[in-house]
């Protein structure tokens, strides 16, 4: 039977509003506070030592319904080894979500990752009808999802709190201990995307009003998840905007706001629009707002990889923040481009070379192009499949979709091999680069050699029980390779 409990948490002494938790195995868990001041991981053993877990938190509703459905089954394949938490946030007072919610947790519970994933429900908070405004960016639904995001360390435990959008397919493992990297000096980094431009990458204009502070990153640009964040500093970003110049936010007549953070968030949906980098936007992003913030709280914790940069950019940024780290990143791994190898090598000689950056996320609406990428992945990370005669279909297929992006004739046989094999290969053709950079085939490219090792050792050393999970999983998926995978015939699921 489903269970629920309620978790109360606060913020500088003032309540924030409850949460409702429902578990598919019927068990309570407790707000904690088991934070860290400092990033620590880099292997899966060091992360078990330590006790760091990594939380996937996704705010949503029930009107996005047939996209987060559609993605589910991309979990099977790609939650393993118990060290990641799955959390979906959904409105407390709307029915259709808590149907929703049941229909999440019964999917889950038939895949067997029931103890992995949880489903909360958010109050509305007092004042909603003052931060909620849908003046900025979309509707009133939107500022209620991104005040949800600032406060993502209520809803688990985790000590990195990775965020997500609940519609996004992971087509390989979000495996903590290649995303909570450390150095040779055993110190321990997040890893992030993001643009850089100086005085400010600012896209959303209202975002460096907000923090008043410089914005010179911008981590949407790849517009890819999750978003990574240690939950100290989710904290201590709630705290600034409280604190801030946004403290001054007058609470309408009647309402009186359930805390200060609540009052800043306030200020920053009533505020002026305020266009950003190239006059494109004039809103914020939550996500820049905290990404911006821990460049100047807690640069020593973050690795931004960087794309879409201009070198002189770059080199001034970290000489402004040393304590960070700036990398390249192949922006092909991205779905981005280079405008030219000169520019390309500009970049490299700006910063260190990190070997690509592999992020495993894509939109649910090209659903039908990632189930390749999940295959060949597949194949990737589970050893034991070497004799499975869908890993050599696979490669047979990779030879010649390779084969026809590197020729360079664009016509529809180009369009047939990249909606047959996903748009991993969409940028591996003759005119960028080389092999070795994310050109080549992809069971030899660095970008995902790095992250493959890793991951192979975490589903290593996970229990017997979730490698055979997670191994019939990749079976499914690589059964079926001589005809479109249609995910919801995945467990029954119907879209009704």
């Amino acid at each position: 039977m489903i269970r629920t409990s309620i978790i109360l948490a606060s913020i500088f002494n003032s309540s924030i509003s409850a949460a409702i938790l429902e578990t598919a195995s019927g068990n309570s868990i407790a707000q904690g506070s088991n934070s860290t001041d400092e990033g620590v991981g880099g292997n899966t053993q060091l992360l078990h030592e330590k006790g760091i877990k990594l939380g996937l938190v996704t705010r949503s509703f029930s009107g996005r319904r047939l996209g987060i459905l559609e993605a589910l089954p991309c979990w099977e394949a790609t939650l393993i080894g118990g060290a990641t938490e799955l959390v979906y946030v959904l409105d407390k007072e709307t029915a259709a979500d808590h149907a929703l919610g049941k229909e999440i947790i019964s999917f889950f519970r038939a895949a067997g990752l029931e103890s992995s994933v949880h489903v909360k429900y958010e109050a509305k908070p007092p004042c909603a009808q003052s931060m909620f405004r849908g003046k900025l960016e979309g509707n009133a639904g939107k500022d209620r999802s991104q005040r949800s995001n600032f406060l993502a360390d209520l809803y688990t435990n985790a000590s990195v709190i990775g965020m997500f959008d609940a519609e996004v397919c992971f087509v390989a493992p979000v495996t903590p201990s290649y995303y909570i990297r450390s150095d040779f000096s055993g110190h321990f980094r997040l890893q992030m995307t993001a643009a850089v431009a100086m005085p400010s990458r600012d896209t959303w204009g209202v975002d460096g009003w907000a923090l008043k502070l410089p914005t010179p990153i911008d981590v949407m640009i790849t517009n890819v998840f999750p978003y990574f964040f240690w939950r100290d500093d989710l904290i201590a970003a709630r705290r600034h905007l409280a604190q801030g110049h946004l403290a001054a936010t007058i609470a309408p007549k009647g309402c009186t706001f359930d805390n200060a953070f609540d009052r800043a968030f306030a200020g920053v949906t009533n505020s002026a629009p305020k266009w950003g980098f190239g006059h494109i936007r004039h809103g914020y992003s939550q996500f820049n707002i905290l990404a911006n913030f821990v460049l100047h709280h807690n640069p020593s914790g973050y690795a931004f990889h960087v794309v879409k940069s201009k070198p002189e950019d770059v080199k001034t940024i970290q000489r402004l923040h040393s304590q960070a780290r700036f990398l390249a990143a192949d922006a092909t791994t991205l779905g981005l481009t280079f405008n030219n190898a000169e520019e390309k090598a500009n970049l490299l000689d700006a910063v260190e070379d990190s070997g690509g950056y592999l992020i495993p996320a894509r939109n649910a609406e090209k659903i039908q192009g990632v189930v390749p990428i999940m295959r060949r992945f597949c194949c990737a990370l589970h050893p034991s499949l070497d004799n499975f005669e869908g890993c050599h279909t696979l490669e047979r297929l990779e030879a010649t979709v390779i084969e026809t992006l590197s020729s360079a004739v664009y016509t529809q046989e180009k369009v047939k091999a990249v909606n047959m094999l996903g748009n991993y290969f969409a940028q591996s053709d003759a005119s960028h680069g080389n092999a070795g950079h994310c050109h080549d085939r992809p069971t030899g490219d660095r970008c995902s050699k790095i992250y493959e090792n890793i991951t192979r050792a975490h589903i290593a050393s996970s229990p017997a029980t979730e490698q055979a999970r997670a191994k019939g999983a990749c079976e499914r998926l690589l059964s079926e390779l001589d005809k479109p995978y249609d995910f919801q015939d995945m467990r029954g699921m119907r879209h009704n």
